[in-house]
C-alpha cells in the first residue's frame, strides 16, 4: 500500500508541475536545460523592412521554483527602448532543470 501512493503521488507531483518546466517559445527548446538560447519570437515571424532596427528595448520575467514574477511583453520591451515602431522581435531564453528560469524580450525598430 505505501508503494502504491508513493507512486500515484509522484504520478500527480510530475503532472502538477510539468508547466513549470517550459519557458518561453524559441527555436530550439531543451526539456529540462536551457542554457542562454537565442531566437526570434516565435510570435512574431514576419520583419518590417521599411523600419530601420536602429535601436532596441528590453523586458524580462524570471521564475524561481515555479514562481514567476516580471513583464517579458513586447509592448513593454517598446517602451523600455522607446520605440514605436517595430522591424523584429528577438527572445533569449535561460532554463536550468526548472529551477530558475529567464525569459528577455528584446524589440527592434524606431
Amino acid at each position: 500500500m505505501p508503494r502504491t501512493v508513493l507512486a500515484f503521488a509522484l504520478v500527480v507531483a510530475s503532472v502538477v508541475t510539468g508547466g513549470c518546466l517550459m519557458t518561453a517559445p524559441t527555436q530550439v527548446d531543451g526539456l529540462l536545460l536551457d542554457v542562454d538560447v537565442h531566437g526570434p519570437h516565435a510570435w512574431v515571424t514576419e520583419f518590417d523592412n521599411s523600419v530601420a532596427p536602429s535601436k532596441s528595448g528590453r523586458a524580462e520575467a524570471s521564475g524561481i521554483l515555479g514562481v514567476a514574477y516580471g513583464d517579458a511583453s513586447i509592448r513593454t520591451a517598446m517602451q523600455a527602448g522607446g520605440l514605436t515602431q517595430i522591424h523584429h522581435v528577438d527572445t533569449r531564453t535561460i532554463n536550468v532543470l526548472g529551477l530558475y528560469a529567464k525569459s528577455t524580450t528584446i524589440v527592434w525598430g524606431e
